[in-house]
């Protein structure tokens, strides 16, 4: 890979980890609401101190961003990134099923807000985010509604 193509790679991860380490604290003390930081983590299954080291600026995996998620009722998608409702991607036609529409529709979308976001990544990483995306709206495809259709706890 080009030395220059290489450090604008570079610097859209480090934006984009910035971003991330700085918003997702603010998106966890959301959805922690008025119950104390003990009572939330229990609720989750999760300790105390792995969700103030979250609150301190840590990123969880993603087993851990779906089960906060679950247990504050909002959609991975808006925990993870901020996005709301309006901006994800509808859920899979059939439960478990990805439909060549489906693919199209979250590979356009994602590529949309990377550009938006001036974030560059190797096909390869790109790939596993859209995979990302795919499976946390697997997760939610059987449910009444699409992930991200509770926008009362969405900011």
């Amino acid at each position: 890979m080009d030395k220059d193509i290489r450090e604008q790679v570079d610097e859209s991860y480090a934006s984009l980890l910035s971003e991330l380490k700085r918003e997702f604290p603010r998106r966890l003390r959301e959805c922690i609401g008025e119950r104390s930081v003990h009572s939330f983590a229990n609720a989750c299954g999760l300790s105390d101190s792995l969700i103030r080291k979250y609150l301190a600026g840590s990123l969880p995996g993603l087993d851990k961003v779906v089960v906060i998620a679950r247990e504050a009722g909002v959609s991975v998608e808006w925990l993870a990134t901020g996005r709301s409702r309006d901006d994800s991607v509808t859920r899979l036609p059939v439960e478990g099923v990805l439909s060549a529409e489906y693919i199209e529709e979250v590979v356009a979308k994602t590529r949309r807000e990377f550009i938006a976001r001036g974030i560059n990544l190797k096909p390869e990483d790109e790939a596993k985010v859209i995979r990302l995306i795919c499976e946390f709206n697997a997760i939610g495809a059987s449910g009444p509604e699409p992930l991200g259709a509770d926008s009362e706890n969405v900011g």
